[in-house]
């Protein structure tokens, strides 16, 4: 089982230019490590860590270098920090042992890897990214909570969080303000619970997306989510051609919406260039929920469902959902080749493309 989740925490920061040049800057590779995929580099970046928290200057950085790929067993960022506005910059690549037996844990604790704690005034931002390839480990638990996470809205590309080919993972009580969806969940990923979410302000979203043919998606679970003036809130989309497999057992429920573009959303006819061919895409959408949303939406359609007639969306719930619009007009809903149940409130109408009996 290969895991990955990249955080783009804003992209924003070249490798070689600081926003505060007049702050101490602890560079890790000046701590002994060469960096490596068989060279630890733990104890550098707990040391380069230390420095930079207990630094007097009243800002400091610690600086993960671009070109270099650093090999973490588990450690702890620990505060309070003399420094009371401090920054890690990481444009390198930060990876976990392979090797779950041969991870060193602190107090032989193993369920966090990259653990920060009683830091004030802390930034986390880069180019790079932190990928964790142990089969084993993250077949027992992969957890994010109680993150913040935030990159400039005019960034293009900048998921907060991306979940791809993982399994078994669990996002809880994360605040994310990016250029782009908040959490992205595309090809290979199943048994995903994300709860507690505040999505905004900004193109926002949370998009589960089938792009290829690497892996099915399945069994996920978003729930108690509130969107923040964002562009697109709950999304299913496969791509126009070259989709093979399925998504299936989605379910949105208990979302709060607050001038939301696009709130409920699927589309099967995604295209994320200029021009598309228009070919049939092969990815099935089977087993979507879409359960206690209400809220107000800022777009004319606060509900599209556009699937293929070649192969429709089927097991489609709809249940208890209730949202206006913020413009003079009612929300709208809008659906083609679509089936399903509706339950409970129906605000916008919307209608399935049941056949008739």
């Amino acid at each position: 089982m290969r895991m990955l989740i990249s955080l783009f925490l804003s992209l924003l920061l070249p490798s070689l230019t600081f926003s505060k040049p007049d702050s101490p800057v602890f560079n890790v590779l000046d701590y002994g490590t060469v960096g490596g995929l068989f060279n630890d580099s733990t104890s550098a970046f707990i040391l380069a860590w230390s420095a930079a928290c207990t630094s007097s200057s009243p800002s400091s950085m610690m600086y993960v270098p671009s070109g270099h790929k650093f090999l973490l067993h588990p450690l702890i960022f620990s505060g309070p920090c003399l420094s009371p506005d401090i920054t890690i910059v990481i444009n390198g690549t930060i990876l976990a042992p392979v090797i779950p037996s041969k991870w060193r844990c602190i107090a032989d604790l193993c369920d966090k890897w990259i653990s920060i704690k009683d830091v004030d005034g802390l930034t986390v931002r880069g180019s790079g990214r932190i990928s964790g390839l142990a089969p084993g480990w993250w077949d027992v638990v992969v957890k994010s909570f109680n993150i913040t996470i935030g990159a400039a809205l005019k960034c293009p590309s900048t998921d907060g969080i991306h979940v791809s080919d993982s399994r078994d993972v669990s996002i809880d009580h994360c605040r994310i303000t990016t250029g782009e969806d908040c959490i992205s969940i595309v090809d290979g990923s199943s048994n995903l619970k994300i709860s507690n979410i505040i999505c905004g302000p900004g193109p926002g979203g949370i998009s589960v997306g089938k792009h290829g043919s690497a892996g099915n998606i399945e069994n996920i679970l978003v729930s108690d989510v509130v969107f923040i003036d964002t562009r697109k809130g709950t999304q299913i989309k496969t791509m126009e051609k070259g989709g093979k497999g399925h998504v299936k057992n989605i379910i949105f429920e208990r979302i709060l919406l607050q001038d939301c573009r696009y709130p409920i959303s699927i589309d099967q006819f995604y295209c994320d260039k200029e021009h598309c061919t228009g070919n049939n895409s092969a990815v099935q959408i089977s087993g979507v929920t879409f359960r206690e949303i209400l809220g107000t939406s800022r777009g004319e359609f606060a509900v599209q469902l556009v699937c293929r007639k070649s192969l429709p969306c089927t097991g489609i719930l709809f249940e208890d959902i209730n949202i206006y619009s913020d413009l003079k007009n009612m929300a709208k809903s809008l659906t083609a080749n679509a089936k399903g149940v509706i339950r409970g409130q129906n605000i916008p109408e919307t209608r399935f493309n049941n056949p008739r009996h």
